[in-house]
């Protein structure tokens, strides 16, 4: 808990500082700040996909779609291929 705390702290002042000089964070600094953080937070696992910053980022659609439960069920199982054991995914 003392970890985490102190790393949000770090983030604040970063950017505190940040703003004080009028100019926006070190994108390298800021990146590795925003990985220190996630990693007390909400995993590391897929960092570029969660902030889009992946090579894929573009193909993001951020419109929504119109759809029902019914339609989503009647969809193809995807093929899962298991790379990592310790995935949360269920293979069938």
């Amino acid at each position: 808990m003392v970890g985490k705390l102190k790393v949000m702290l770090l983030a604040l002042v970063s950017l505190l500082l940040a703003f004080a000089a009028d100019r926006p964070p070190p994108t390298r600094a800021f990146t590795a700040m925003a990985e220190d953080l996630a990693a007390v937070t909400c995993g590391t696992e897929r960092w570029p996909v969660k902030t889009l910053s992946d090579p894929d980022a573009g193909k993001v659609q951020f419109q929504p779609v119109a759809t029902s439960v019914e339609e989503l069920r009647s969809l193809p199982k995807p093929a899962i291929v298991m790379l990592n054991p310790s995935t949360r995914l269920r293979i069938d």
